[in-house]
């Protein structure tokens, strides 16, 4: 009963929904994707030591960056499998565990379970007959540097824990993202000479969507013509800021 706003409270009430809380915006939606486990299978471990970066200054985008984490112990064959968007982690078998660590300090941030680094699956892929398996995973394993993410890296043996949820079951995504880890961008376009009009809009209020008019007309067969053309482009260029919640 204390520290509520009992606007906000009473609106939530009125309306069913949760608009702001915990700090968040929130925004509900009936088509949330689901993402479905891979069929898993073995008791899977680093396959080798020292995996990944010691240093990213050399990768044009470290943030983008990936690492093909070699790996064995699973079920043999194709019946095992970790699927595009599966999350994993790297314990401490081997006596090191790979724990995320503070992104301006880089000291690590803790010792339990829930402290260890979490990579997604960037493409599916299937052990083979021995139960070798190979997985592309984000963010790369970085250890030291400017870009370092990680407290050390795997240690050979370190066990690996699929985090996402049970084999072969689909849960629903929600997506939590600060406003400035996706960029939008509409460009003005050229407005041409001799058209019968042209006009360029900027609906800044709207996303800071551009949009030109343009009417020209036909001498052949005796018409005008107008078109509407936008120029859009949305990238994550902040790919850290913006993380899925299963449920």
């Amino acid at each position: 009963t204390l520290f509520n706003s009992q606007s906000m409270l009473a609106d939530n009430y009125k309306t069913g929904v949760i608009k702001t809380a915990l700090g968040l915006d929130f925004v509900m939606s009936q088509n949330l994707p689901t993402h479905t486990v891979g069929p898993l299978g073995g008791t899977p471990v680093v396959n080798g030591a020292n995996q990944g970066l010691i240093n990213a200054g050399a990768v044009d985008n470290p943030y983008a960056a990936t690492t093909s984490l070699i790996t064995n112990g699973w079920t043999a064959a194709a019946a095992t499998r970790l699927n595009v968007g599966d999350v994993i982690t790297l314990g401490t078998g081997g006596g090191v565990g790979v724990y995320a660590v503070n992104p301006e300090t880089k000291a690590q941030v803790g010792t339990s379970a829930a402290e260890l680094q979490r990579f997604v699956v960037t493409a599916t892929v299937a052990s083979d007959g021995a139960g070798n398996l190979t997985a592309v995973i984000a963010p790369a394993i970085i250890a030291g540097g400017a870009y370092q993410n990680v407290s050390s890296r795997p240690a050979a043996g370190a066990t690996i824990t699929i985090v996402s949820g049970s084999a072969n079951v689909a849960y629903p995504q929600n997506i939590l993202w600060h406003r400035e880890a996706l960029t939008f961008v509409s460009p003005d376009q050229e407005l041409p000479k001799g058209m019968d009009m042209a006009y360029t809009a900027s609906m800044a209020d709207d996303g800071g969507i551009s949009l030109r008019f343009v009417r020209g007309f036909d001498i052949t067969n005796n018409r005008f013509i107008s078109r509407f053309d936008v120029l859009w482009g949305i990238g994550v260029t902040k790919p850290e800021w913006a993380v899925r919640r299963t449920s």
